[in-house]
């Protein structure tokens, strides 16, 4: 980013009179200048839509295409275990997530952030290490379903006191039925409400199954 901003400076803070928007004007192919213009080709923005824009959304817009290009990387290579990307979850890129900063009881940190990279306690879990196959980790609950991470904020049984004392109210101040909800909705960490809620509700459940196996 440091390069595009410095490219931005010298084409928009260059008095049209001065030595240095004449050396702009110059044919000759810097190599500085065509390794911008080659990056600003892989991300998809064409210089010539760029003319009648200002300097501050032409950042915006190389900052926004570089996270989504990263994004694109994580997504093709990031393997279906550990990760939020897995579960679909939204994940700041550029800094750390606001969870980090509001909650700050570690227990429920530890417990959002086990919920969040897919590596709570569970059936599911427990399977990844012990080779038991993806439809034989079903929950204790006998509902017959997978023990997942949905399956134990949502609809377990096992927890449905927890529920009815942290999840519904919470739903119904947000004016939502419970029904209307995901899990994604209660994991995004997008309201800090539903993050702080969501990571007691979770501590409680790892409170629980801490007297189990899982």
């Amino acid at each position: 980013m440091d390069t595009f901003k410095y490219w931005l400076k010298m084409h928009f803070r260059s008095k049209p009179d001065s030595l240095l928007a004449h050396f702009m004007k110059d044919s000759y192919p810097f190599r500085w200048v065509e390794t911008v213009r080659s990056k600003l080709d892989q991300i998809g923005i064409d210089l010539n839509n760029l003319v009648m824009m200002d300097a501050l959304p032409i950042l915006r817009l190389i900052k926004q295409r570089l996270i989504d290009q990263e994004r694109q990387v994580i997504f093709s290579s990031v393997p279906p275990t550990c990760s939020p990307y897995a579960l679909g979850l939204h994940s700041q890129q550029e800094r750390m997530q606001t969870y980090f900063y509001i909650l700050t009881d570690p227990a429920q940190r530890r417990a959002f952030t086990l919920a969040r990279m897919n590596a709570f306690p569970s059936n599911v879990l427990l399977g990844r290490f012990t080779g038991i196959p993806l439809n034989e980790r079903t929950c204790a609950c006998e509902r017959g379903v997978l023990d997942s991470i949905e399956h134990i904020i949502l609809d377990c049984p096992s927890f449905a006191g927890l529920r009815s004392k942290f999840i519904f109210p919470l739903i119904s101040n947000l004016g939502l039925s419970f029904e209307s909800i995901n899990f994604q909705f209660l994991l995004n960490d997008l309201n800090s409400e539903i993050t702080s809620t969501v990571a007691v509700f979770l501590k409680e459940i790892l409170k629980a199954k801490s007297k189990s196996i899982f």
